[in-house]
């Protein structure tokens, strides 16, 4: 299953045409829409009541650890040089409100660049947003059992993606939730767009997500219900890389899926990553930290 989530309607519109889905009115509390195999919820804006639907659809709709999650919708950028309907996928979601940070996992090759993204109180003008960074300051965080370095990647602004993020992360693991924002304005100016022309250029934006998005999705989705088995040869070196980084469970698993996944795409060179991992096979790392920057190398060389 393939859950959704967009705040308004007319983000949703080219996912609800691509996946030809259909009002489910089974569900009363929040306006809900099914296709074959996917459902998409629309939260309605503001972090506050974007969590309230997630949890309650999420609730209602229990994922199983095959499912993924995929939170869409626009965002506001300070950079007037990135073009409207520039789409991002997100490496790090702040709420303004609390301070809060969270760092999902990108775990594989996606087809858009990665962002930054900071969830406020209100919409943005103009002159609001020209007072804000720009680009997101590097940080360093360990989270769901990695660490992760956020480069100093474009910032955008929104009003619920927080929200979403926090309603999720109990029921999904976190390389199941994936949270994509295109940039639909560079602060909002209320005289010089008529709400249609708004709504319109909403769904304009949103189209190029659906349409790239999707496709990749379903190649994980499919991936994770029916994983291909790796070589021997992968299988000794995931075995022999597990020991020498001293990786948890989760940061085990992390490494199998990138092995499989660059094994689905034919891209596995294990001869350059045995040369990369050469100094912890020869000498195994003697912290879990050391280890997990060692399987970000291998997802900075091969991602």
């Amino acid at each position: 299953m393939l859950y959704i989530a967009a705040a308004l309607y007319d983000e949703a519109i080219p996912f609800l045409d691509r996946l030809s889905m259909k009002k489910n009115t089974s569900f009363s509390h929040f306006d809900l829409f099914s296709g074959k195999d996917a459902l998409l919820l629309l939260t309605k804006t503001g972090a506050i009541r974007a969590a309230a639907a997630v949890a309650s659809l999420l609730t209602a709709f229990p994922p199983q650890k095959t499912d993924l999650f995929l939170s869409v919708g626009t965002a506001a950028c300070p950079d007037s040089e990135t073009p409207a309907g520039t789409p991002f996928l997100l490496q790090q979601i702040t709420d303004a409100a609390s301070g809060r940070t969270f760092f999902p996992e990108l775990i594989f090759r996606a087809p858009f660049a990665r962002a930054a993204l900071t969830t406020v109180p209100r919409i943005l003008t103009p002159e609001a947003l020209n007072c804000l960074p720009a680009r997101a300051a590097e940080a360093k965080s360990v989270q769901c059992g990695s660490l992760w370095e956020a480069p100093a990647a474009p910032m955008l602004y929104d009003m619920e993606t927080s929200g979403v993020c926090e309603a999720a992360l109990p029921f999904f693991s976190c390389e199941q939730l994936f949270f994509c924002r295109a940039v639909s304005d560079h602060g909002v100016d209320a005289h010089s767009h008529s709400p249609n022309d708004l709504r319109a250029l909403v769904t304009e934006c949103m189209s190029r997500c659906a349409k790239e998005l999707l496709p990749w999705l379903t190649r994980l989705h499919m991936l994770r219900k029916a994983p291909p088995g790796l070589s021997q040869e992968e299988e000794d070196f995931c075995t022999a890389a597990i020991r020498a980084l001293r990786l948890t469970v989760s940061g085990a698993e992390q490494l199998r899926r990138l092995l499989l996944y660059l094994h689905l795409s034919g891209s596995a060179d294990l001869e350059k990553m045995y040369a990369l991992l050469e100094k912890p096979l020869r000498m195994p790392c003697r912290a879990k930290k050391e280890g997990l920057s060692y399987l970000e190398l291998l997802r900075e060389e091969f991602l």
